[in-house]
């Protein structure tokens, strides 16, 4: 070869029907069905360039870290690359390892960077890390959750104040009242769009909150009836969707308590459209008393929710027997047919699933006993068959879950009631 002749370079002739021949939205769309896999991917985006771009999207577009040692190596990454950084739309940090405070430094320049952020989460030990959310950020938050097991109280009222976009807000902080006297939230100035909040009484006392913020959907984790109370008097007059955990203590449970509609007692909550009661027992170390026809709490629902059109009750597996037993002798009807014939004679409800529900989680979908109203509106009932009651459908619109989904829109209408019902 002469001296100074350069090597040519021969473009890489790609045959027909490989991969790499694919436009780069279709390469997109297939690793987008790929997306829980997402070590697979990593490791697939160092193969090639056009890997690379159609994977990266995926990958940064919602991240959840459960090491420091990760969500170093992830805040060095966007720090380094804008193109990478303004792909980030939800963060999940998850730092319960006593080494949270290694993270603040490199999390500190990461929001920086951050401009298109609108869900975070954040489980930390140390509570100084939230210090980083004060100030204005070229993020606008949507959706926070926030946890620990040390509450950073007013600094944390002041997160809060400058982060005036939160719409959904989830609290797993550990507080305990009687060695702590945190800040209450008692101050209009904040959280003035907020419209969906859960919490878990066990943990974060609900009666902290003193203010009625604008809350239509309400999610309530294992809660005394005083927590119960509480919450639906302060926020009564906006709330749509209600969903409460229980744990019904056979040592200090009342027998109307034990009926879902026990939680709706003198109070009014004229917009309120769906509500979820799920109930706990333990099986092995516990008895609940037995209830009959005189502990029925059956308010008058055209008064207390003229709205109200579906309610989905995990009943105690403790009372199953119970709840199927015939209390006026040579009727056919249960115990449970005699409820839900007074709650739909009471109010407008539309549907009622029960299903019988043991400690733990519950799923979108159960098997249990369905009550409608007919088109003669009369009441209908499964019988003593039981059908799928589909939660999940039910809630519709009205699904509190659906603050943390990306592709969650406001619509026009929420302010009014969300959306129309779906069956």
């Amino acid at each position: 070869m002469a001296r100074g002749r350069r090597m040519r370079r021969t473009a890489t002739k790609i045959p027909k029907g490989h991969i790499l021949s694919l436009p780069p939205n279709i390469l997109k769309m297939i690793f987008d069905r790929l997306s829980s896999h997402t070590n697979w991917l990593a490791s697939a985006a160092t193969v090639c360039k056009a890997f690379q771009e159609a994977i990266e999207p995926i990958l940064y577009r919602v991240v959840s870290l459960h090491s420091c040692a990760k969500a170093k190596i992830f805040c060095q990454s966007v720090a380094k690359d804008s193109t990478r950084a303004q792909i980030v739309r939800k963060l999940e940090l998850h730092l319960l390892t006593g080494k949270g405070t290694s993270i603040k430094g490199p999390l500190k320049r990461a929001l920086g960077v951050l401009v298109n952020l609108t869900h975070l989460s954040i489980n930390v030990d140390d509570p100084t890390v939230f210090d980083l959310l004060r100030g204005e950020h070229t993020f606008r938050l949507r959706a926070l959750c926030a946890g620990g097991e040390h509450y950073p109280s007013e600094s944390f009222l002041m997160v809060l104040h400058d982060n005036p976009t939160i719409e959904y807000l989830r609290l797993q902080f550990k507080v305990d009242l009687l060695k702590e006297r945190p800040t209450k939230f008692q101050h209009h100035s904040s959280l003035q769009k907020l419209r969906a909040l859960s919490v878990d009484p066990e943990r974060f006392p609900v009666t902290l909150f003193q203010y009625p913020y604008p809350i239509q959907y309400l999610s309530l984790g294992f809660s005394e009836p005083s927590d119960v109370r509480h919450a639906l008097k302060l926020f009564d007059k906006t709330l749509v969707f209600f969903r409460v955990n229980r744990y019904l203590d056979g040592m200090s449970v009342t027998r109307p308590w034990l009926w879902p509609t026990a939680v709706l007692r003198k109070l009014h909550l004229p917009k309120l459209q769906h509500l979820e009661v799920i109930d706990h027992c333990d099986r092995k170390n516990d008895e609940l008393p037995p209830i009959g026809l005189k502990d029925m709490q059956v308010p008058n629902m055209r008064e207390v929710c003229p709205k109200l059109k579906t309610i989905v009750w995990g009943a105690a597996s403790l009372l199953q027997t119970n709840l199927y037993i015939h209390p006026v002798r040579g009727s056919e009807e249960s115990l449970l047919d005699i409820y839900a014939r007074e709650l739909f004679a009471s109010s407008k409800l539309e549907r009622m699933g029960v299903f019988i529900h043991t400690l733990g989680i519950h799923l979108d979908e159960e098997d249990g006993h369905l009550f409608v109203r007919g088109k003669s509106s009369a009441m209908k009932s499964s019988s003593d068959n039981w059908e799928a009651i589909p939660i999940k459908r039910w809630r519709g619109k009205h699904d509190i879950t659906r603050f943390w989904m990306l592709d969650f829109e406001r619509d026009d209408d929420d302010d009014d009631i969300v959306g129309s019902d779906s069956e």
